[in-house]
């Protein structure tokens, strides 16, 4: 938790530079490296087992922490709303909700679409893992702070899915297909590690 905390600052000059350089390449990075830091979850979620799960487990949390900052982040830098129940994590930057005005180059817009399929993709893989894992992850201390920080995710993918949807109206229909099939993943995961007794 004290790594998550010293984190804060960091997410805030992150707000700021990505504020300062909105431009649709660098969304588009934005989203390429939420769905790495999904991708390097995903290796980490696999390679689970009863042997380096104490260890493992916390890596786990600490990755969806990070996971939630970059997410707060690139949320604020585009306009989006953050959730106020994450109050652990900065909830206002430079930009105010609804300031981003869209792309207009339509190129654009479906290449930042098409980087947020490769993300949905990517995090359906993880949460569908993370679901998987629940034999073992429910075991150990971290289990209950795991379905917290699920349910932080869950929120901040639907203020990121929406903020950004409001930038690329040529191919919104296609990323708000991409947000509907992701919110059903993360709702099976955030129940199933916040549904039972911990």
């Amino acid at each position: 938790m004290h790594l998550f905390k010293a984190l804060i600052p960091c997410a805030s000059l992150i707000v700021q530079t990505l504020t300062q350089s909105l431009d649709g390449q660098t969304v588009i990075q934005d989203i390429n490296d939420l769905a790495t830091a999904g991708g390097k979850l995903t290796l980490k979620v696999q390679s689970l087992n009863a042997t380096n799960l104490g260890s493992v487990a916390s890596d786990i949390v600490e990755g969806f922490q990070d996971i939630i900052h970059s997410t707060t982040s690139i949320t604020i830098a585009i306009g989006g709303t953050v959730p106020t129940t994450n109050v652990s994590v900065p909830t206002q930057g430079p930009s105010s909700p609804g300031s981003v005005q869209p792309f207009a180059d339509e190129a654009l817009e479906f290449a930042i679409c098409g980087a947020f399929n490769a993300y949905v993709v990517v995090h359906q893989q993880l949460h569908s893992l993370v679901i998987d894992a629940y034999a073992l992850l429910s075991t150990t201390p971290v289990s209950k702070p795991l379905g917290e920080v699920l349910k932080s995710v869950e929120e901040l993918h639907d203020a990121f899915s929406y903020g950004l949807i409001n930038l690329v109206p040529v191919c919104g229909k296609a990323a708000t297909n991409d947000k509907d099939t992701l919110d059903q993943t993360l709702t099976v995961c955030v129940g199933t590690y916040n549904s039972s007794p911990l």
